[in-house]
């Protein structure tokens, strides 16, 4: 994808094959994480973005390879809404299963573990707990 055409490019783009990097990076703009690579990817492909409005957040993410993220609870609720692909989002006793036509919302009292087969380009909403 050429940086012109990633959504939120103008402000600022991560752009690495660095599984490391990529967890870092993201996990600054929205919490810390473990990222491993799953089901025979061997690198990842990652593009993140951000733009910041108050309390709401408008990210995009790819990491361009089939990873799983396990995250602990956060201050925040997260949309995602898949842009090409699934995704398979398990926590707080539900199984949800987010597509193009299907968001997932995550809440902030849950542990989550995420599975994205590559593709999986998405662009999430950000919201802070105060703003809720």
């Amino acid at each position: 994808m050429r940086e012109e055409s990633i959504p939120l490019a103008r402000y600022g783009t991560l752009r690495t094959d660095d599984v490391d990097e990529a967890r870092e990076w993201i996990g600054r703009r929205l919490r810390s994480h473990e990222l491993r690579l799953v089901d025979g990817s061997r690198t990842v492909h990652a593009a993140h973005t951000v733009a910041a409005l108050g309390t709401i957040e408008f990210h995009y993410i790819d990491y361009g390879a089939n990873v799983e993220v396990r995250v602990d609870p956060m201050s925040f609720v997260l949309v995602q809404i898949p842009v090409v692909g699934r995704s398979l989002i398990r926590g707080g006793g539900q199984e949800i299963v987010a597509t193009p036509t299907t968001a997932a919302v995550t809440t902030c009292t849950s542990s989550y573990v995420m599975r994205f087969a590559a593709p999986n380009p998405r662009l999430l909403v950000k919201i802070d707990r105060t703003a809720i």
